[in-house]
C-alpha cells in the first residue's frame, strides 16, 4: 500500500535495499512484473517488487507503536488507504479487463482481509471497513467468495448502527449474497431493511438494486407478475453511481426471461438449477479467470456465467 511522502523514489529504493540487506524485509515479489490487460498482446505496466516484514520485525514494531501510543492512529491510516484501494479495484472492475481488478485485490487480500477482520475503533472506523467491504462487491457477489463477504458484513453491520447511505449499500450486499446461497428469508429480511434505509437517503441507486434481487427472488418462486414488475423498474433505472454493482443490462436479461415466462403461450419458469432459476442464468453477471476455491456448491469456474 503506497503513501503519500516527499521522500524521492531513489531514497526509498535506496533504503530499501539497506533493509533487505539488514534482514528487516523481505521481498515477496520481484520487479518487473507485468499486468495483465484486454489484449494479451499488449504489455500492461511494470509492476513494483513488493516487501514483507518478517514476524520478528512486525512484533519489534508493534511493540513500539503501542509504546508511543500510536497503534489507533496506524490502524485508522490503515483502514482508509485499504478503502482507497478497494474503490480502485471497483473501479477497475467496471474497465474492459475485470482480471485487473482481480489481480489487484488477489495481490492485497491480506491487507484487505486485515482491514476487515481487524476490530474497528469506533463508529467512524467501523464506517471505513463497511465501505471497504460494500466496494469489495465483485469479489463476494461474483468471485466465488459470497460467504466470506456475508461474515464480513454481518460483523461490521452490527458495529455501523448509524444510519447511513453506505450501510443502505451493505444491507442490499448482504441480502444479495444471501440470496445466492438460498437463505430466502435472510435475503428477504435484509433487503427490507436495506430498502428502508435507502429511502431515507433517497439513494435510488439502490433501491434499484433492491428491486433486481428481489425479482430474482419471485422468478424463483414462478412469480412472474412480481418478478417482471420488479426487474423492469431495475432495467429502466439510469445509475449515478455505475462502478458499484451490477449495472441494469443483467436486469434486462432477466427481465427479458420473466416475460417469456409469462407471454401468451403461458409456459412455465423452466426447471430451477443449481441457483434455484433457469440452470442457465445464475445469479452472478460477471466471468472472471482466477482459480479460486468456489465458496458455494455451484460446478464449474468460481466466476458466474452470466451475462456481463
Amino acid at each position: 500500500l503506497g503513501i503519500s511522502s516527499d521522500v524521492s523514489a531513489q531514497d526509498v529504493k535506496v533504503a530499501l535495499e539497506r533493509l533487505l540487506r539488514a534482514s528487516v524485509l523481505v521481498r515477496v515479489r520481484n520487479a518487473p512484473t507485468t499486468a495483465r490487460t484486454a489484449n494479451p498482446s499488449v504489455p500492461g505496466p511494470a509492476a513494483p517488487p513488493r516487501y514483507r516484514l518478517p514476524a520478528a520485525a512486525r512484533a519489534v514494531g508493534l511493540a513500539r507503536v503501542r509504546a508511543a501510543g500510536e497503534e489507533g492512529v496506524a490502524l485508522r491510516a490503515f483502514r482508509m488507504a485499504c478503502a482507497a484501494l478497494a474503490a480502485e479495484a471497483q473501479i477497475a472492475w467496471q474497465g474492459p479487463d475485470r482480471r485487473i481488478a482481480v489481480q489487484l485485490v488477489e495481490t492485497e487480500r491480506h491487507n484487505l482481509r486485515a482491514a476487515l477482520a481487524r476490530p474497528p475503533l469506533d463508529a467512524a472506523d467501523a464506517l471505513t471497513a463497511l465501505d471497504t467491504a460494500v466496494s469489495l462487491w465483485f469479489r463476494w457477489a461474483v468471485c466465488g467468495r459470497r460467504r466470506e463477504g456475508r461474515a464480513h458484513l454481518g460483523r461490521l453491520l452490527r458495529h455501523c448502527g448509524d444510519d447511513t447511505a453506505v450501510r443502505a449499500r451493505a444491507l442490499w450486499l448482504a441480502g444479495w449474497l444471501a440470496a445466492q446461497d438460498h437463505a430466502h428469508r435472510t435475503a428477504e429480511s435484509l433487503l427490507d431493511r436495506a430498502a428502508r434505509a435507502a429511502a431515507r437517503h433517497a439513494d435510488a441507486d439502490t433501491l434499484a438494486r433492491v428491486a433486481h434481487a428481489r425479482g430474482v427472488l419471485a422468478l424463483r418462486r414462478a412469480d412472474t407478475g412480481t418478478a417482471v414488475a420488479r426487474l423492469r423498474r431495475a432495467a429502466e433505472h439510469t445509475y449515478q453511481d455505475p462502478w458499484y454493482g451490477p449495472g441494469p443490462a443483467y436486469s434486462q436479461v432477466l427481465l427479458a426471461i420473466a416475460l417469456a415466462a409469462s407471454g401468451p403461450a403461458g409456459a412455465p419458469v423452466p426447471a430451477p438449477g443449481p441457483w434455484g432459476m433457469a440452470a442457465a442464468v445464475p445469479l452472478t453477471p460477471a466471468r472472471t479467470t482466477q482459480n479460486e476455491t468456489r465458496s458455494g456448491p455451484l460446478p464449474g469456474p468460481r466466476c458466474g456465467l452470466g451475462p456481463t
